[in-house]
């Protein structure tokens, strides 16, 4: 049976976390995003986060969102969100709804 890869992903090593988007992250996978980004705020010991974009095909205003407000919620405690190797069309995504990754 083939295995399916998950939307998003969360996981920690020592005081570095990697959020890992796949695929199109649109209003379907809104809640896995914001249930993963959930994860990475409560995780307190992650100083930083880093939201990996490689395999993310597109992201919707949705997406954008829940990007923004994670940024926005670990700099208010003195976190840091990296925004990791985003591919041309997440850019011309972000580019399109007025949004600097």
């Amino acid at each position: 049976m083939p295995t399916v890869k998950k939307s998003v992903a969360y996981r920690r090593r020592g005081a570095a976390a990697t959020l890992t988007l796949n695929g199109a992250i649109g209003m379907f996978e809104a809640a896995a995003f914001h249930e993963g980004a959930q994860k990475a705020l409560a995780d307190t010991p992650a100083s930083t986060v880093t939201v990996e974009l490689a395999a993310a095909d597109r992201l919707d205003l949705s997406a954008f969102q829940i990007l923004h407000a994670l940024r926005r919620d670990l700099a208010k405690n003195g976190r840091t969100a990296i925004i990791a190797a985003p591919t041309q069309r997440t850019l011309t995504d972000a580019e399109a709804a007025g949004v600097t990754l």
